[in-house]
């Protein structure tokens, strides 16, 4: 189990409405199980993550789930901060630029 992978899978999924596992799997760099595994270990976490299968599927998460970042120390909460500001591609990162601030509080 990877914490920083899940962690950006908790983190893209909270930012969009649903996504393919193998696009996950390809922008994450592991194969399509890894994605499956770390879904089952997020929902086993307690996160509301749903499938849906055929055309127009994919991975989502709850549209009420809001994660608590109070379990976090800040150390991990710095962590998570600066993991957001070195990721992402042009497109994505106007989205999570925001992210962040919005972590701070």
């Amino acid at each position: 189990m990877n914490i920083d992978r899940l962690l950006e899978i908790l983190t893209f999924l909270l930012q969009n409405d649903r996504v393919s596992a193998p696009y996950l799997a390809a922008k994450l760099g592991v194969n399509r199980r890894t994605i499956i595994r770390d879904i089952e270990i997020l929902c086993q976490a307690g996160i509301p993550v749903f499938t849906y299968r055929g055309v127009g599927g994919g991975i989502a998460i709850a549209k009420d789930f809001k994660f608590d970042y109070s379990v976090l120390t800040t150390g991990e909460l710095g962590g998570i901060i600066a993991a957001l500001k070195g990721v992402g591609s042009s497109p994505e990162r106007s989205r999570m630029v925001q992210t962040p601030d919005k972590m701070r509080g």
